[in-house]
């Protein structure tokens, strides 16, 4: 049974048996391995006893029992039914030195069936314990056929509860109300004539004194009782929870999801720059020159390069600068696709690739781009925030998260720049750990372009001229040049 009220297999096969009213039964793979234990004294064995070592070994300990006080003293007794007990339990069939009584509210002191209501402390009543595990126990009679007996006698001692019909009375007085206790599901014990220590009578019947059957007139705990009771909690339990758990919520309901009201008008955009008239403007003139889906790589010399090629914007004279730079045509070709990840070496040749676009080079760019943000002096530009957002650059903010509420709710903003310059709070130790360093620190270094002779440059940019004609864009573009321009 599932405490989350989805029912497994087995949760619906244990409800079914207790609506039926008919108990819980033992698992018959476990009883094949443990075996079958009804009383202290009866027992068939399973095949952890019948296939395996302890065969012998459970009988010469019921053996020993049976002759307990004749031939075989306590001591002896003791000592065998403990073989192992402190190395290797298992191969002694001996009680392990974890089996202890531990129950911290100190209501169970070790009672083995408690359920049954018989008084005594030997047997199946309810004082029965099996601690200590020696014959010092007035409740000895259960270390009869070794520790392993028990996993099978607490299963039956679990599990025995059901209606009970009563079959035959014995010997008893037609007429005479008697108290009973059960034993079993169909087998009673007669506790006196008119005795009242316990709630379960009967009426015995029949002529005279003799034998006869009884009629039980008192009804025994029925699992479909039961059964209805718990579901009438469980869904109480649900119905009130739900109006609680509400109330409870409300109090701090979406508490710390938005730092401020701004946040909460605008989508947190307002959190993104504090001039939204500015900052719209300068999203509109960058055009496509900023891709928002790749905002997690923006600044990487890389990422800009993608984004030209993904909008047909890379012209030849991008990619001479880039060859000049020292990249190959393999590296311009798999870095614009996106299908390498550049190192920082080729990072550093693509920015001084840029550096080098600029007038009619950038332009052409720029036109194809759509950006017509106002100066822009080299492809560069197009990876520095104070020239993509010249007029709102001074308000965009970084934000930083934080993981309980306190002053500034759910964020706290750093402005980006502190008069002109990138504010040295993002570089700070409890503020860097939580966004992204500054990558570069400062203004990025250039890598210096590949000196190269001429002759073979022209040669390479001769012999693509061929591959090139039938072509389209992209570098095939660039080396259609021809030797004379170059």
């Amino acid at each position: 049974m599932s405490d989350t009220g989805n029912q497994s297999p087995l949760g619906v096969n244990v409800a079914s048996s207790l609506l039926q009213n008919q108990g819980f039964a033992i698992n018959p793979t476990a009883a094949g391995l443990m075996g079958a234990s009804t009383t202290n004294a009866s027992y068939m064995p399973g095949s952890m006893v019948n296939d395996t070592c302890l065969y012998w070994l459970t009988y010469a300990i019921n053996s020993a029992y049976k002759n307990l006080g004749v031939q075989v003293s306590n001591a002896t007794y003791d000592n065998l039914i403990s073989i192992g007990s402190d190395i290797i339990p298992a191969l002694g069939n001996s009680v392990p030195p974890t089996y202890i009584i531990d129950d911290p509210s100190g209501v169970w002191k070790g009672e083995a069936t408690s359920g049954y209501p018989i008084a005594g402390d030997v047997e199946q009543e309810q004082s029965a314990t099996w601690l200590p595990y020696n014959t010092s126990n007035p409740n000895d009679s259960v270390t009869q056929w070794g520790y392993i007996r028990l996993l099978a006698l607490q299963a039956w001692n679990e599990f025995n509860w059901n209606s009970a019909t009563v079959v035959n009375a014995g010997s008893l007085v037609a007429g005479t109300t008697y108290s009973i206790s059960f034993v079993g599901t169909t087998d009673f014990v007669a506790l006196g004539a008119n005795s009242s220590t316990v709630g379960v009578t009967f009426v015995a019947n029949g002529a005279g004194s003799g034998t006869g059957t009884a009629a039980c007139v008192a009804s025994i705990p029925s699992y479909k009782d039961f059964t209805s009771a718990f579901l009438t909690y469980h869904n109480f339990v649900n119905y009130s929870n739900k109006i609680i758990n509400t109330v409870a919520n409300s109090t701090t309901f979406q508490q710390g999801t938005f730092s401020n009201q701004n946040d909460l008008i605008t989508g947190e955009l307002s959190g993104v720059s504090l001039s939204l008239q500015q900052f719209g403007q300068d999203l509109i003139n960058l055009g496509k020159a900023l891709n928002i889906a790749q905002i997690n790589k923006f600044g990487l010399p890389s990422t800009l390069l993608q984004l030209i090629a993904q909008n047909n914007a890379q012209t030849r004279n991008l990619n001479l600068a880039l060859l000049s730079s020292g990249l190959t045509v393999t590296d311009i070709e798999s870095i614009s696709n996106g299908s390498v990840t550049p190192n920082k070496d080729q990072e550093q040749q693509l920015y001084s690739a840029f550096l080098i676009i600029r007038s009619a080079a950038l332009a052409e760019i720029l036109f194809t781009l759509s950006c017509k943000t106002l100066g822009l002096q080299s492809l560069a530009d197009l990876l520095n925030v104070k020239k993509l957002f010249p007029l709102s650059y001074t308000t965009l903010t970084v934000p930083s998260y934080n993981t309980t509420p306190g002053p500034t709710n759910s964020k706290t903003y750093y402005p980006l720049f502190a008069q002109g310059q990138t504010n040295p709070q993002l570089t700070a130790p409890a503020v860097a750990v939580k966004v992204s360093p500054v990558v570069p620190p400062s203004t990025p270094s250039v890598a210096r372009p590949v000196a190269a002779p001429i002759t073979p440059v022209t040669t390479a940019i001769a012999s693509r001229t061929k591959v090139s004609r039938g072509g389209g864009g992209g570098l095939g573009r660039a080396f259609t040049s021809s030797t004379n321009k170059v």
